[in-house]
């Protein structure tokens, strides 16, 4: 490791940041960046990376795209589901590095090839696929599906054709680095000298962190998306946690264990009396949090 390296992860360390905050940096950098590099790996071993335009962040880190079925990125997921997904911010130098398996769901496959629930009810499924459709489909994603007959009067109805696929990464693990604001006098006083004195910028004003998997899983649980969760949200959101503990989830027992803790703080947090939707959401992630992180 070098001496910058070695100072930053000092400074990170005194900063002992929650998860909390971890995810909520997270969660601005994904939404302030509109492209990423979604990494594949080719049936002859080699890796490809392709830019997409991130549609929409759901439960918490999982990210959904929307491609077009006949793409060859979709033969690379079936042949290893296994991904990763760049970010960069050009005018701060900001990234994001996030890996897990991605699902392909379509039309005529509203769960996913390999789907971990297989439903019991089709028209459940093809429901919560609709409702997806409507969460991450844009105006501008038409010209991307242009009508067979090439009618420049047709739409689209990405809710039944078949060209239209929903790529949804599942995260496994999230690693960032985020810059202090550039506004504040410190980082512009830091920033100026480095340029006319030619040196580096400290790497003080530069903090890289990483988010495991266990939390991601609370995120997700938690689903943490929105600025201010309801008592009620918050006891639904334990719903489905229990839910969630039962099924095969990738990641190993860690996973389920932090699932289980999630599901007792969700539900210890919704009953506080007194309490906030924000506040009860924060505490949930440090009690899920300790668990996710050990």
């Amino acid at each position: 490791m070098s001496s910058t390296d070695s100072a930053a992860a000092g400074q990170d360390r005194a900063e002992t940041p929650t998860v909390a905050k971890k995810l909520d940096e997270l969660y601005a950098l994904l939404d302030g960046i509109q492209v990423a590099m979604l990494v594949t790996r080719r049936a002859d071993g080699h890796l490809v990376a392709r830019a997409m335009k991130l549609q929409k962040r759901l439960h918490g880190v999982d990210l959904c795209f929307v491609t077009n079925a006949t793409s060859h990125k979709l033969d690379d997921l079936a042949n290893d589901p296994h991904v990763c997904l760049t970010f960069y911010r050009d005018a701060t130098g900001e990234w994001v590095s996030v890996s897990g398996t991605a699902a392909v769901l379509t039309a005529d496959q509203p769960a996913g090839l390999g789907a971990a629930i297989t439903p019991t009810n089709f028209t459940e499924t093809a429901q919560a696929y609709h409702d997806l459709v409507d969460q991450v489909w844009t105006n501008d994603l038409q010209a991307w599906f242009p009508h067979p007959n090439n009618d420049p009067d047709a739409i689209v109805d990405p809710h039944r054709d078949p060209r239209v696929a929903i790529v949804v990464v599942e995260a496994k693990s999230a690693h960032y680095s985020k810059v202090d604001s550039l506004l504040s006098p410190h980082v512009l006083y830091d920033l100026t000298s480095a340029a006319l004195t030619n040196r580096a910028v400290p790497t003080t004003d530069v903090h890289t962190r990483a988010l495991t998997p266990g939390a991601i899983h609370a995120a997700r649980v938690l689903d943490s998306t929105s600025a201010s969760l309801s008592e009620l949200a918050l006891r639904r959101a334990a719903a489905q946690a229990q839910a969630a503990a039962g099924i095969g989830i990738a990641g190993g027992i860690g996973v389920h264990e932090a699932a289980s803790q999630t599901t007792h703080a969700v539900h210890a947090a919704g009953i506080g009396a007194g309490t906030t939707g924000k506040q009860a959401a924060h505490d949930t992630m440090e009690r899920a949090g300790v668990h996710a992180e050990e």
